[in-house]
């Protein structure tokens, strides 16, 4: 499994990271991980995150995930204290409305279980 990282505040078709797992062929074992969403540009539309989300748009094989991490601020934060404002992040807009049908993908409780699962599967399948 790979896991690729990529910003919301950058241009995701020059990411170099993902240039990498194309060019690896690495897609299709690969989990998708958005940063930053507090960091897109404001009033940038998000049909674009809408069509990543969606898996029409720089596809990998398990599809991207979307979390948010503590500013440099709050990195005194405990993990619980993290994922608390991270929630708490993803219950305003455009996360409860517009994108609300991909929530199982906001966050990093959501991101490790779907690892943890997939690690599972595997592991079983051996």
């Amino acid at each position: 499994m790979v896991l690729l990282a990529c910003s919301m505040e950058g241009d995701l078709a020059n990411s170099s990271a993902a240039g990498i797992v194309r060019e690896l062929e690495a897609t299709d074992r690969c989990f998708g991980v958005l940063t930053k969403p507090d960091r897109i540009p404001e009033g940038d539309p998000m049909d674009l995150w809408t069509r990543v989300l969606n898996g029409l748009k720089y596809r990998v094989g398990y599809g991207y995930y979307v979390t948010k991490q503590p500013s440099q601020k709050y990195l005194t934060q405990t993990n619980a204290e993290a994922r608390y404002a991270e929630q708490l992040f993803f219950s305003q807009s455009p996360w409860v409305d517009e994108l609300a049908n991909h929530s199982i993908r906001f966050g990093v409780p959501n991101l490790q279980s779907a690892i943890s699962e997939k690690l599972v599967k595997e592991i079983s399948s051996w």
